[in-house]
C-alpha cells in the first residue's frame, strides 16, 4: 500500500490547480494523517449534536442554511459510528482531545432513542420511531396512507437495528450495561419482524447485520441462532441483492460475525462473481465523493481473504486499490480549519464564511455542495480502514 503522504500531496495538488486562488497567500491548516481527518469529522459531528441528542442533518452551502430533510436511519447510523470511533480510540490507546465528548455524545443519542422508542402491537418490542416528530407528539399533517405507513415501518425498523448496533458496541467498549432494558425491546421488535416476514425486503441486510452481531456476542439466544442461519442460507441461495451500497454493506459485516463463513466456497463464489462484474462496469468519478463504495470494497476484501478461488489474490489487490482510491479521493472533500472557499468546477468558485462554522464536513462532491450525516459517517467509518501506517507512527512518536 502507498503512502498517505503520496496520495495526499497529489489529492491537495490537484485539487489546488483546479482553480487559481486570486489570494494565494491564504493559509488552509490542513491534517497530516488519515486520523488527523477522522478527529476532524467526529469533532464535526458533535457540533452537529442538538440538546434533543439528535443530530443537524444537512446543510446547503449555496443557501447557507439547513435543508428540512431528515433521515432516521442516518441518525442512528451516524450513532453507531460514532461507537464504532469510540472503540477504535479505546482499543488503539489513542488521545483524542475529543474522546470524552464522543462518549457523552453516543450517550445523549442512546437517550434520545431510548426515549423516543414506542411499544409495537401486543408483542412488547420498541422501535424507533420519527413519526412522533423526537418529542413523542404525533404529527399530524403527515399524510397516513399504506404507502407511507409501509415506508414508515421500514425506516423504523432500519434505524433500530442501527440503535441495537451502536448500544451493543457501546456496551462491548465501556462494560457498562446502562442501557440493557432498551437493548431488549429493540432485540425483541427486530426478532418479531425478522420471524413474521416471509420474503427478504429492504429491512432484512440491516436485520441480520444486527442479529448476527448480538449472537457474536450473546449465542445462547436460540431464536437468533436460528433467525441468522436462515439469512445465511437465503445469502448462499442468492436471494439476496447487492445493488444497494448500504445493503452489501450490512450483508458483507453479517457475513463475518459467522465464524464458519472463512470455510464455506459458496460466499466466496458468489461474492467473486459480484466484485469482478461490479469492478468492470463502474468507473471511478474524482468528482464525486464515494466513501460509501470504499468501506463495502474494504468489507468485501475481508469477507474474501480466506478465498482459495482461482486468481482471488489478484482480485483482492484491484479491491483494495479502488476502496484506497475512493478514500484518498473523498479527502478533497472535507472542509479544513480556516478554509474560505471552495472550488465548483472548472472556473467556478464558491466562497463562504460558513465554511469556517462547518470545518470537518464532508462534501458530496465537486457540483453538489452540501454534507449531511451519512456522508459524515461514512467518511469516518471508510477511514479506520486506512489507519495502520498513521498508527505505528502514532506509537513511534510516543516511545
Amino acid at each position: 500500500m502507498k503512502k498517505f503522504g503520496t496520495y495526499l500531496c497529489l489529492i491537495l495538488f490537484l485539487f489546488a490547480c483546479s482553480k487559481q486562488k486570486e489570494n494565494s497567500s491564504e493559509q488552509i491548516l490542513k491534517p497530516t494523517s488519515t486520523l488527523g481527518y477522522l478527529d476532524l469529522s467526529a469533532n464535526y459531528l458533535l457540533n452537529q449534536q442538538n440538546e434533543n441528542g439528535f443530530f443537524n442533518y444537512e446543510y446547503d452551502f449555496i443557501s447557507g442554511t439547513n435543508t428540512p430533510w431528515d433521515n432516521i436511519i442516518h441518525q442512528t447510523k451516524t450513532t453507531y459510528v460514532l461507537t464504532q470511533y469510540y472503540a477504535f480510540l479505546k482499543k488503539e490507546n489513542i488521545h483524542s482531545i475529543h474522546t470524552k465528548q464522543i462518549l457523552s455524545a453516543i450517550r445523549t443519542s442512546l437517550d434520545s432513542i431510548k426515549k423516543n422508542s414506542l411499544q409495537i402491537s401486543n408483542q412488547g418490542g420498541k422501535l424507533f420511531s420519527f413519526y412522533y416528530r423526537k418529542n413523542n407528539t404525533p404529527d399530524l399533517n403527515i399524510e397516513d396512507t399504506d404507502q407511507f405507513r409501509e415506508e414508515r415501518i421500514n425506516a423504523e425498523i432500519k434505524a433500530t437495528a442501527f440503535a441495537l448496533l451502536a448500544e451493543l458496541t457501546y456496551w462491548e467498549t465501556t462494560n457498562l450495561n446502562d442501557y440493557e432494558d432498551i437493548r431488549l425491546s429493540w432485540l425483541k421488535a427486530l426478532l418479531y419482524y425478522a420471524q413474521s416476514t416471509e420474503n427478504l425486503d429492504d429491512t432484512s441486510p440491516v436485520i441480520w447485520q444486527a442479529l448476527a452481531t448480538y449472537h457474536t456476542l450473546l449465542p445462547e439466544n436460540k431464536d437468533i441462532q436460528d433467525m441468522v442461519e436462515k439469512y445465511t442460507n437465503l445469502f448462499l441461495n442468492r436471494k439476496f441483492n447487492l445493488e444497494r451500497t448500504e445493503d452489501l454493506l450490512a450483508i458483507l459485516k453479517a457475513i463475518q460475525q459467522d465464524p464458519l463463513y472463512q470455510i464455506k466456497p459458496e460466499i466466496s463464489k458468489i461474492l467473486t462473481n459480484y466484485i469482478s462484474n461490479f469492478l468492470e462496469k463502474t468507473q471511478h468519478d474524482s468528482t464525486t465523493n464515494s466513501c460509501d463504495l470504499s468501506v463495502s470494497l474494504i468489507e468485501m476484501n475481508n469477507v474474501l481473504k480466506y478465498s482459495t478461488l482461482p486468481n482471488q489474490d489478484r482480485l483482492n489487490r484491484a479491491i483494495l486499490a479502488r476502496a484506497q482510491m475512493e478514500f484518498y479521493n473523498a479527502l478533497k472533500f472535507v472542509i479544513l480549519p480556516e478554509q474560505k472557499w471552495i472550488t465548483l468546477g472548472p472556473g467556478r468558485t464558491l466562497n463562504s464564511t460558513d465554511f469556517k462554522r462547518h470545518t470537518g464536513a464532508v462534501l458530496e462532491g465537486t457540483f453538489s455542495p452540501k454534507t449531511n450525516l451519512y456522508l459524515s459517517s461514512t467518511f469516518i467509518e471508510a477511514g479506520l480502514n486506512f489507519t495502520k501506517e498513521d498508527l505505528q507512527e502514532y506509537r513511534d512518536s510516543a516511545e
